[in-house]
């Protein structure tokens, strides 16, 4: 009930009762003791030539796919929690213990392939998965095709059988940017399970004023 107490000029001539009605999606995920759903793996430092490339043709790149659009979709639209090593890991440790470290705190490592990241250091990101992978078969790798891929002859045994036999999902530039695209669905269906609960009450402005809320 409004009275007095909120202002001298303000008369309360009938009982107003307002009902908010709140309505609550609550996340419920079955972490299995993760800290995180998916680590995010990508090739990084783009030379300028090549951002210049990219950029003529209105393309996205591995970079932005990784800190943009992954978290905006992921994280924004479908409330999972991602590892990100540039935002979620502290500097300074070694390298390859922040991966194994990440990527044993989650559920998932989503990679971003591509010929540079099959040529780089990187390579050492997915080999750690897959090797992950056969200690723990809850955690399971997701594949991104990201560009064409270049043979694999030269890579390690155990990531070459990984590339014949894990599922892959084909990135296809401006396409795929839609959070309704298919690239989007099936990333959905290959990320953990997640279970929602709906909850809904309603509150009487009454019990605003008794808290001094009104």
């Amino acid at each position: 009930m409004c009275d007095g107490r909120h202002t001298e000029n303000f008369i309360c001539s009938k009982k107003i009762l307002l009902k908010i009605n709140l309505t609550y999606l609550i996340m419920i995920r079955s972490l299995n003791g993760k800290e995180f759903d998916a680590f995010v793996s990508f090739a990084k430092d783009v030379s300028s030539e090549e951002s210049c490339e990219r950029e003529d043709k209105n393309l996205i790149s591995e970079e932005v796919l990784a800190l943009k659009l992954l978290p905006d979709v992921l994280e924004m639209r479908w409330g999972y929690k991602l590892c990100l090593l540039e935002r979620d890991v502290l500097p300074g440790g070694a390298y390859t213990e922040d991966i194994t470290s990440s990527m044993k705190k989650s559920r998932r490592v989503i990679y971003i392939l591509s010929q540079r990241y099959l040529s780089s250091t990187n390579i050492f990101e997915l080999q750690t998965g897959i090797t992950y992978m056969l200690e723990d078969k809850t955690f399971k790798p997701i594949l991104v095709k990201f560009t064409s891929l270049p043979q694999t002859d030269g890579l390690p045994d155990i990531v070459q059988r990984a590339l014949k036999v894990l599922p892959i999902i084909n990135w296809k530039d401006s396409t795929s940017v839609d959070p309704d695209s298919k690239f989007w669905k099936s990333l959905k269906y290959y990320m953990p399970i997640k279970k929602t609960q709906l909850v809904s009450w309603t509150r009487s402005c009454t019990e605003e004023t008794e808290h001094g809320n009104v």
